[in-house]
């Protein structure tokens, strides 16, 4: 059993080759130095085409329900896309963790419970 974390960024224009660039090495560290003993799942982007022209970034990342860090985990994956929404500038983001709407400050990204 897991609950996934959805991400989804819009924009009226598309991604640079060096926003993807930049964003590939985000996702690609944050997998590498992934700090738990068992990884359920990488933090997963979708390819292109989305469903709707405006997005340009998508995707989900499944954590364990049943794992003792599970909390610890989220929170990781949750650095994850803070680090990829502070790096691309003009996205609307919305993000959640199964129905649960994931909370932007402006900052970072937090769990509705933490703010």
């Amino acid at each position: 059993m897991s609950v996934s974390i959805y991400y989804t960024a819009k924009r009226d224009k598309p991604l640079s080759d060096a926003e993807n660039r930049a964003v590939i090495a985000i996702v690609d560290r944050y997998c590498r130095e992934y700090p738990f003993e068992e990884k359920y799942e990488d933090f997963c982007l979708y390819k292109a085409p989305f469903g709707e022209a405006d997005t340009v970034l998508d995707g989900s990342t499944a954590v364990p329900a049943g794992n003792d860090e599970v909390y610890e985990i989220i929170l990781y994956w949750l650095e994850c896309l803070t680090d990829i929404t502070n790096s691309l500038e003009g996205c609307a983001w919305s993000a959640n963790l199964d129905d649960v709407d994931l909370i932007w400050d402006g900052d970072s990204w937090h769990l509705p419970n933490e703010i």
